[in-house]
């Protein structure tokens, strides 16, 4: 690692690796217990070098590592995420507005990374411990980009704050704080090299390599056919190097050459099936995923809300943990100094927020709106547009028909005329309905005066005919009731 002091400042990362810093080995390769508590004593002592180095390697050597770490990572990259004025003040939304804007227009040249691959680089902390990325800052305090420095470049023989190792200061350059975003995760106490979950995850992995390593020697010798040859002792001493080559051409199938005097048997385990093996497979693959995700869920064990996503499949405090270390990182070490350079101390920072809620169940919420509606009480459209995702509207109070009145027509369906009563109460109630038609869709601004104006104004239609009927009608009724 090497300081370029001409690009500090200059919208371009300050700290780049050399051609030395490349590995020749693998620290996970050949990993035994005895190699994990060595890295682990000298972890302990400040030298991160190597269990920083395996904690990038595992997700290379174990698919079980490399897809819980990328399912949980994905589990908070997918949540919306945004930058909210901190204080009411237009000076406060105008800085939201423009540090948005700013981290929006990165581009990831010369070298930088973007707003979102910043985010997945310090959610990298989450085996080793820590993630440190440098802010390209640009003259005039605006941010160019952000560089990923690995955390095999740090130590912490002096502190418990990490030291950047470079060829020009190999005993450790403290970066000022506000050149960087030093994200932290604290399983294990304050100590970094003991904060991730790199410890438990490389005894697992040990231990599941060397079961692999037994599950393939068990295919392999109960999985393939094995070539016996018995030869007497006069051809065995003549022809067992052409045997050999015999059996050699099977492959990698296996084969022996004996003689006949020879006696031969294979000692076979209790289990034949090697169905030991597979499950004690299954169960290191079960605590890898259990350490890492909080659960052993898999893609078909979901049905969550969030229909089997990567937010389902991760334990949702560990996801909301996640998002809030995130949000305070982001908040104190790019919010606070990029307000400070540019708005100066008096402007509130913006906050960032990631919205990690629970997904709504929409069939739930519909309901719920149903039994609201029965009860007289109304959902405001653009609200539940923006909760289901489609765009809503209020259909408006149709107009009685003409010719019909309050269930009342004209004619049946056979053409006959109806009961006089009945065009009574069309001649009555037919007008009164189609003024409140003309009332109810006069719209919001005009609904309140066009209400007034029909309280206040005499009600069109004319009931003498129908009180005429209904009066007649019922003295008739009384006067059967009489007989």
């Amino acid at each position: 690692m090497k300081f370029l002091e001409k690009f500090f400042g200059r919208g371009e990362p300050s700290f780049r690796p050399e051609i030395c810093d490349r590995e020749v080995l693998d620290a996970a390769s050949g990993l035994t217990p005895e190699k994990v508590a060595q890295i682990m004593r000298q972890a302990t002592s400040g030298d991160i070098k190597r269990q920083c180095r395996l904690a990038r390697e595992l997700a290379e050597h174990n698919s079980e590592i490399a897809q819980a770490l990328q399912t949980r990572i994905d589990a908070v990259l997918g949540c919306h995420w945004s930058f909210a004025p901190g204080d009411d003040s237009d000076a406060a939304k105008a800085a939201a507005d423009a540090l948005k804007k700013e981290l929006d227009a990165i581009e990831g040249q010369n070298g930088n990374d973007t707003f979102g691959e910043l985010l997945e680089d310090l959610m990298g902390a989450l085996l080793p411990g820590f993630s440190i990325s440098e802010i390209c800052w640009k003259d005039g305090g605006h941010i160019a980009g952000f560089n990923l420095i690995e955390q095999e470049h740090f130590t912490l023989i002096d502190g418990f704050y990490p030291k950047l190792v470079t060829s020009e200061c190999p005993s450790g350059l403290v970066i000022p704080r506000d050149h960087i975003i030093y994200h932290r995760m604290r399983f294990h106490g304050k100590d970094p090299a003991r904060g991730g979950l790199i410890r438990p995850i490389a005894w697992i992995h040990c231990f599941m390599n060397s079961a692999e390593k037994n599950l393939l020697g068990f295919v392999e010798r109960y999985g393939m056919p094995f070539v016996a040859i018995k030869a007497d002792e006069q051809t065995y001493q003549k022809e067992r190097n052409n045997i050999k080559r015999l059996i050699r051409n099977f492959g990698s199938s296996g084969g022996g050459l004996f003689s006949k005097n020879t006696e031969l048997e294979l000692i076979q385990a209790a289990n034949v099936n090697g169905d030991i093996y597979f499950r004690l497979r299954e169960a290191l693959a079960g605590s890898i995923t259990r350490l890492i995700l909080g659960q052993t869920a898999s893609s078909g064990d979901g049905g969550g809300l969030s229909n089997d996503g990567a937010q389902d499949k991760v334990r949702r405090d560990l996801m909301e943990s996640d998002c809030r270390k995130l949000q305070r990182t982001i908040n104190a070490q790019l919010c606070a100094p990029w307000t400070r350079f540019n708005c100066g101390a008096g402007v509130a920072a913006p906050r960032f927020t990631i919205d990690c809620s629970a997904p709504e169940d929409k069939l739930a919420t519909a309901q719920m709106l149903q039994a609201l509606k029965g009860a007289g009480l109304d959902a405001d459209p653009d609200e539940m547009s923006e909760r289901f995702g489609i765009r809503l509207t209020r259909t408006p109070l149709q107009a009685a028909p003409a010719g019909t009145a309050y269930g009342f027509a004209d004619t049946d369906p056979s053409g006959k005329k109806q009961s006089d009563l009945s065009g009574a109460l069309e001649k009555w109630l037919g007008p009164i309905a189609d003024k409140v038609g003309d009332v109810a869709n006069a719209g919001a601004d005009k609904f309140d005066s066009a209400l007034k104006d029909l309280a206040a104004g005499d009600l069109p239609g004319n009931s003498s005919d129908a009180e005429a009927l209904m009066g007649d009608d019922m003295r008739r009724q009384f006067d059967e009731g009489n007989k």
